[in-house]
């Protein structure tokens, strides 16, 4: 909308005019200064940048921004460049959708709602660096349509007891507070580090739904209007230790060993109003009360063995256990043309446990100067048992609901080879091309109905890239790799999950992987301004339809393969300094999507353009740093189905080193002032036209302080990074 540009492009300008002002203010105050020895205070300090760009990935410095102060992740990533976030946690590159997360280079084992409430509960405190590769080689698991999210965690190279304790409060129409503790022992050429962060957190979102039922003539024969303001409350705790240890002159060993608990509590009343053609109404208010507690364990064991300084051996071994139990009561009072009609009660517990073993090997040789192989094996194995239990409440008494309880398990091998070599031309020409090969085998069974299915899946997925280097001011890449985005483990599961009582989620296990061939260009000028044209091409699509049925007035939500999708874009960036004391960070993206399917025997199909601008920036005036960013995107196409609305999100703040002690920092920043943060989608398809909107609590205050403790001299502990993506589909 006109209006929201128009206050993003104002409230961009004031930060602008008063980062220009605290400038004009303090060289105002150096050429007052009658005393020539002031000059001596006066140093010149070298500042890493909050935005970097490097060959293949884009870096974002996290601990550089004061705006960061109280966040988690997932509020980073929301002001990634090129990487977009929407209401439910699904992060998506340049508009693709099917990102891997990876933890130092380690998969999360994440996704979904699981992924996303794993991201809320590491603090920006504890993280060094994200990294966005659109196009990783092949030593990079295949999965992940849109490329890889990969986070670093801060560690310290000093001997002796280093590290760091972060207290944050947040004041917005609910409080919060987040806090983590980093510890870091270095003693000769053993390395232990730990850390410890516990997050209190209060949330709420406006939430609502329209929805217009449609024959097949697209006459309307039912509407339904929901509204709803869920609350939720919830404890975090993530205790991490690992240690890493040199023997001798050739092997570094260590391991890692992370543990989270989360419990939540969320209460969600929902008032529903549904009208017919004939003009009759029906009332409906809904009340579910949910308590969910996750409990997760992870262990990484590592040998790196150097053979010689041509040939280099990493093995690594990974058990990851992931449970959750969610429990959850649900009551619905209905009222039919002002007569108290029967409503809906039910109880459910949903326990879900994941097992899953990672063995992998990789082999680095250096053949000559400039010309490098790479090689490896792996194999993975995954263990899912989600039992639903249902009771419904009948005359009086609860009782089994055999129509919505069951038991679904699921089993998954993927075995994976892969070869790539690298070789420069000279002093200007750098290529490297390789193919990975992936076997999976899965089989899934409702015990309940005795359903089963069982599928092995051969595919291969060749990378190639090529980059040439004009002159010291001009690069150019052109890069090319086959990804493939496998459904979510509980995608498959065919049971539903009820959030009304005429409306619930189910799976579908006939859903298959989705491939996609990207292929990118792209020119460097001064390694500031980059431009990138991008293409991709999707097969078999995996996206949610919603099925309505127009006697009751009952929709569900499930995963289904469309046909496919073509996605392109055109961004133009500058990452780079305006002046010795204030940093520039702008990108300009244009985005096209088609999108075709299926929906009911009938042909849908979706496109359009749209396009996302951002802008961030950085003044550093002494010990004082004040930074602000701000993005708008339009409205685009989503799916066959539907669009993603235009949203707005605008983030300041200022630090200040030193303030309370020598080694404290100080943040404050300030979330969307204006409260212009909205999203929403607008869905058609045949039988069925859609409207839903969420307002997010996403207007707050956050202070945040920092105590570092650091002693020692600078040492280079080794450092280890590993790739792993079964758990993302958890």
């Amino acid at each position: 909308m006109p209006s929201s540009i128009r206050a993003f492009s104002s409230c961009m300008l004031l930060m602008s005019v008063l980062a220009a002002t605290a400038q004009e203010q303090q060289s105002d105050t150096m050429s007052r200064s009658e005393k020539p020895r002031k000059l001596k205070e006066v140093t010149v300090s070298a500042h890493r940048s909050a935005v970097e760009t490097a060959p293949g990935k884009t870096i974002i410095n996290v601990q550089s921004l004061a705006g960061n102060a109280g966040k988690t992740i997932l509020d980073v990533l929301r002001k990634t460049p090129g990487v977009s976030v929407d209401g439910m946690g699904n992060i998506s590159i340049t508009g693709r959708q099917g990102v891997l997360v990876m933890i130092d280079g380690r998969q999360t084992y994440l996704s979904g709602d699981d992924l996303r409430e794993y991201l809320r509960g590491i603090t920006a405190e504890e993280v060094a660096q994200v990294e966005v590769i659109s196009q990783p080689p092949a030593q990079y698991d295949a999965e992940g349509n849109a490329g890889i999210i990969n986070l670093k965690l801060r560690k310290w190279r000093k001997k002796g007891i280093n590290g760091s304790v972060n207290l944050t409060g947040v004041k917005s129409v609910l409080e919060n507070s987040h806090n983590t503790v980093l510890c870091n022992y270095l003693q000769g050429k053993t390395n232990w580090h730990t850390s410890l962060n516990y997050i209190h957190g209060r949330n709420l979102v406006w939430w609502q739904q329209d929805t217009k039922f449609l024959d097949d003539a697209g006459n309307m024969v039912a509407t339904s209007s929901m509204r709803s303001v869920p609350v939720e409350e919830f404890d975090k705790y993530n205790l991490r230790i690992g240690a890493d240890k040199i023997f001798g002159e050739r092997n570094t060993a260590g391991f890692d060993i992370t543990t989270a608990y989360y419990g939540n509590v969320m209460n969600t009343p929902i008032n529903t109003t549904a009208e017919l053609a004939n003009g009759s109404r029906i009332v409906s208010v809904r009340h579910t009360n949910e308590n969910s507690l996750r409990r997760n364990a992870t262990a990484n064991a590592y040998l790196k063995h150097t053979f010689s300084k041509r040939s280099v051996l990493n093995l690594n071994a990974d058990y990851v256990l992931n449970t959750k139990r969610l429990y959850q009561y649900l009551s619905t009072e209905v009222d039919s043309n002002a007569m108290p009609v029967a409503g809906l009660e039910l109880r459910s517990k949903v326990p879900v446990d994941i097992a899953i073993y990672s063995l992998k090997a990789d082999h680095t040789y250096n053949i000559s100067e400039g010309v490098k192989l790479e090689s490896g094996l792996k194999h993975s194995y995954v263990s899912v048992d989600n039992d639903a239990q249902y009771r419904v409440k009948t005359n009086g008494s609860w009782q089994q609901d055999p129509t919505r309880t069951n038991r679904f398990l699921y089993r998954e091998h993927i075995s994976a080879a892969y070869a790539s070599g690298n070789m420069k031309f000279g002093e200007k020409w750098n290529g490297q091309c390789g193919v990975r090969a992936e076997l999976a085998d899965i089989q899934g069974e409702q015990q309940d109905t005795g359903e089963s299915f069982h599928r092995v899946l051969p595919a291969l997925f060749p990378t190639a890239y090529l980059s040439y280097k004009a002159d010291s001011n001009n690069s150019f890449e052109v890069n090319y790799g086959r990804r493939i985005r496998r459904p979510q483990y509980g995608q498959l599961n065919p049971f539903s999950y009820y959030t009304f009582y005429n409306t619930y989620q189910k799976g579908n296990p006939n859903l298959l992987p989705q491939y996609a061939h990207n292929i990118e260009l792209k020119h460097i000028y001064k390694h500031r301004l980059t431009t990138e044209l991008s293409a991709s091409r999707t097969t078999n699509a995996l996206n949610y339809v919603t099925v309505g049925d127009n006697a009751s007035q009952t929709t569900y939500g499930m995963p289904v393969n469309f046909s496919g999708s073509i996605n392109a874009s055109l961004g133009v960036g500058y990452n780079g300094g305006l002046t010795p004391w204030c940093e520039l960070n702008a990108h300009a993206t244009a985005l096209y999507a088609l999108y075709k399917g299926l929906v009911k025997q009938k042909e849908v199909h979706n496109e359009g353009v749209g396009y996302r601008v951002e802008a961030g920036s950085r003044v550093l005036l002494g010990e004082w740093g004040i930074d602000c960013y701000g993005v708008y995107t339009s409205r685009m196409a989503n799916s066959p189905v539907d669009d993603a609305m235009e949203t707005v999100y605008i983030n300041m703040g200022v630090s200040r080193k030193g303030l309370l002690h020598d080694t404290t920092t100080v943040r404050l920043s300030i979330d969307d002032p204006l409260w212009l943060n909205r999203m929403g989608y607008r869905g058609a398809q045949p039988g069925l036209e859609t409207s839903s909107t969420f307002i997010p609590n996403s207007r707050y205050c956050t202070m945040s302080v920092t105590y570092a403790f650091a002693r020692g001299s600078e040492s280079k502990p080794a450092r280890r990074e590993q790739q792993l993506e079964e758990a993302r589909r958890m």
